[in-house]
């Protein structure tokens, strides 16, 4: 009884915690005895469990829970067990008080099977144990998400079993010791009046001294407002909209509905009554509001025989059941029945935990710490191309580039102490892991400099690019072209109509101003150098403007909706979020960014034949370059098979082998391709602005939004002001790249 004695104490402390913060709506993170933790976001109806066995390792098994806005990991020992049954009983009271219910749902690891180790190492597999007849809603649904897990392209099994208690062996059911006669619960529910349904309808109102039985006036109420206090998810939203007094339904709506229906009596079935085969354990239960859910899950993730632990598989599984536990505790809240718009995604945590927030820190300070397009551009494009020029295209111009101002290294040893591995949030852990491996090639990139590797590494960052794309590249280069449209890469070159550097940057200005006036935040930088390989270029906050440029007047406002009104519009819209990686860029991020520009350009009535024809020109020279073509055959290629003037022929060939082999320029002509996809499936375009990010990011996005990490675009370009921007947009969804600039062909296929 000693042990019990000197843990006492922590969970008093957490205990009163618990009472001080819950009813406020305020975080709790506090740490238990035998490296025990107790998470709760917020207030919700439900609390995801992990007990540690006292006589063996479990390794592994904890981080299947703390993937969820409210969990518990708490010590098995016996010396632990009046602790950890007070601690759940404050917190169920607590929840009750304010819901009127509360799923309890644990989990453990089923015994290691050494002898069939190989035959199903990857095969994961769940046992369901939950009452017969008390949420059958709540258990198909999550029966249904469980069996759609897929590790290794192997599908769950799923077994439910139907039994009134259940708890990992060697421990006694949760529920039992704050259920036992000598320690009946503190909350009063079985003596209520039934009001409404407590997740997907509003609580009964009571004026004067009215009030329900269990209740009193001086019992606390949550005013309307009180969302906006403490930002509360959509679901917590709906349960304050008006003032509130705990209801006296003991059902969740969805699976026990009747029992409301039957006025409400505790235990009562679909029929009104106790169902046969139900326990009178299951009618305490009832009383209590709280209801039990147990999953045994097949420890695929860990040798059974060394408990080493397979850190891939783990977070696989983490992440899609995750995703399960949210759909099952959603089908138990009902609340899409009252609100369709709500969804199960915004039961996950809403706040970042430090370990998150330092992750995040890291890998954006060391994706700002190096731009590896600015290393990889030639400071000498001017005297490259006239010393190419004067050799009459036939000898390979020398091309420099700045010295690295860090080590690469340092650069890759800062990069892996960063602790992915201690993250809890299996999405945000995913994002930041995609970004990690990135970041890992881009500096191996920054090493190979100039060298035949760095080519390899390019392709495994930007990718190379496909048949179909080289074909459309190719059907683009062959549109006839417009030879007084001055909008390809001879922009450098003084035209008639040309803007001088000097205009350009006034213009530039007042279109930072227009944005600034939105939000005061937005406040780029602009730079004039002599040094950059295109007219425009954005790195991060700032805008480079080469001193040669000289853009048509035409062309000047295509160019600011491509570089101001996507490039820093996303940027800065990064900027506003909590999430840092949003203005770092997510990774991949490159290919979206250059679709919008591009996409922008058309919206605003600037995309041309031949500004097309330059993309892929671009495209057309990567391809060429990695099936083994020199610098100047690839410019023959541009400038005598498909006809681009020897100027831009050079560019599109320079940008290809800049670095010793860049296959970025890919990117403006798949993204587009891949921008106008995404629209003709009938999505918006608004949420690819929240950041910098790449469109396999979006239902990730959508999440993070849903559970309030991630906010609306807080600017959006303005060409959406303009008054063809809606008509355009609905072309957009209804076209191909080549018919972007052929509107013979379209009007042709839209009267057919």
């Amino acid at each position: 009884m000693e042990p019990t004695r000197q843990s006492e104490p922590n969970f008093d402390a957490v205990c009163e915690v618990v009472r001080q913060r819950l009813p406020l709506n305020e975080r709790i993170r506090r740490s238990l005895p035998d490296q025990g933790r107790l998470r709760i976001d917020r207030q919700l109806p439900f609390l995801c469990v992990y007990r540690h066995p006292a006589d063996r390792d479990d390794p592994g098994t904890s981080a299947l829970v703390t993937t969820e806005a409210a969990y518990l990991v708490a010590p098995g020992g016996k010396e632990h067990r009046a602790g950890l049954s007070k601690l759940c009983r404050t917190i169920a009271d607590t929840l009750q008080e304010h819901f009127g219910v509360l799923l309890l749902l644990e989990i453990w690891a089923e015994e290691d099977e050494p002898t069939h180790f190989y035959d199903h190492v990857r095969q994961p597999a769940f046992q369901l144990v939950a009452p017969q007849t008390e949420m059958p809603s709540t258990v198909e649904a999550f029966q249904q998400a469980l069996a759609n897990i897929r590790i290794d392209g192997n599908r769950a099994s799923v077994q439910v079993v139907a039994r009134q208690q259940a708890a990992p062996a060697g421990m006694p059911p949760l529920t039992s010791a704050w259920l036992a006669p000598d320690c009946p619960p503190s909350t009063k529910a079985g003596a209520r009046e039934p009001g409404v349904d407590p997740i997907a309808g509003q609580p009964q109102r009571h004026s004067g001294d009215d009030h329900p039985s269990g209740t009193s006036k001086d019992q606390k109420t949550y005013p309307p407002h009180i969302d906006e206090i403490s930002k509360l998810d959509d679901i917590n939203i709906a349960y304050h909209q008006g003032s509130y007094i705990p209801p006296g339904v003991v059902h969740p709506s969805n699976d026990l509905g009747a029992a409301a229906r039957s006025g409400g009596k505790p235990g009562a079935g679909q029929g009104g009554e106790l169902q046969q085969g139900e326990s009178e354990s299951s009618t305490n239960r009832y009383r209590a509001g709280c209801f039990y859910l147990g999953l045994t899950v097949r420890p695929i993730y860990r040798d059974p025989r060394t408990g080493t632990v397979f850190p891939v598989i783990l977070q696989q599984l983490r992440r899609q059941l995750s995703l399960a536990l949210r759909r099952a505790i959603f089908a138990f809240t009902g609340v899409q029945k009252a609100n369709p718009k709500l969804h199960f995604e915004s039961l996950g945590p809403s706040a970042m935990t430090k370990v998150s927030r330092l992750v995040d820190l890291e890998l954006s300070q060391i994706s700002e710490s190096f731009d590896l397009i600015l290393q990889a551009t030639p400071v000498n494009t001017e005297d490259a191309w006239e010393e190419f020029h004067d050799s009459g295209y036939r000898e390979v111009p020398r091309l420099r580039y700045r010295p690295l101002p860090y080590h690469p290294v340092l650069l890759k040893r800062r990069l892996y102490t960063v602790p992915l591995e201690e993250m809890e949030d299996p999405t945000l852990a995913y994002l930041f892991s995609q970004k990690q491996i990135e970041l890992d090639r881009q500096i191996s990139a920054l090493r190979d400099l100039d060298t035949r590797q760095f080519m390899l590494l390019s392709m495994q960052i930007y990718g190379r690019p496909s048949q179909a794309l080289i074909e459309l590249a190719q059907q683009i280069a062959r549109l006839e072209d417009d030879r007084s449209d001055t909008s390809g890469e001879e922009e450098d070159q003084v035209q008639p109509d040309s803007v001088s550097t000097e205009r350009l940057v006034d213009r530039i200005r007042e279109e930072f101003d227009f944005y600034h006036g939105l939000r005061a935040s937005f406040n780029p930088r602009i730079e004039v150098c002599g040094d950059i390989a295109s007219g425009l270029m954005v790195a991060g906050d700032r805008l480079f403007v080469s001193e040669t440029f000289n853009p048509s007047v035409h062309r000047v406002e295509p160019l600011l909706h491509h570089e101001v009104g996507t490039h820093l519009v996303t940027y800065f819209n990064g900027r506003e979020q909590i999430l840092r990686q949003l203005y770092a860029g997510l990774a991949g991020y490159e290919g979206l960014q250059e679709g919008l520009a591009m996409l922008a350009e058309y919206c605003s009535g600037g995309l041309t034949v031949r500004r097309l024809r330059t993309i892929a020109g671009r495209t057309l020279a990567i391809g060429a370059m990695i099936d083994g073509a020199s610098f100047v055959e690839v410019f023959h290629l541009l400038h005598n098979d498909y006809g681009y003037n020897a100027r831009s022929a050079y560019l599109c060939t320079l940008r290809a082998f800049r670095g010793g082999g860049l296959t970025k320029d890919i990117i403006y002509l798949r993204g587009l391709h891949e921008v106008l996809e995404y629209l003709a499936r009938g999505h918006e375009l608004e949420p690819l602005f929240v950041g910098k990010i790449a469109l396999e990011h979006v239902p990730f996005m959508q999440e993070l939004r849903r559970r309030g990490i991630v906010q609306a675009p807080a600017l959006l370009p303005r060409y959406w002001e303009d008054d063809h921007f809606r008509d355009r947009l609905e072309t957009c969804r209804n076209c191909s790249v080549l018919e972007l600039v052929q509107p013979p062909a379209l009007s042709e296929k839209k009267a057919s």
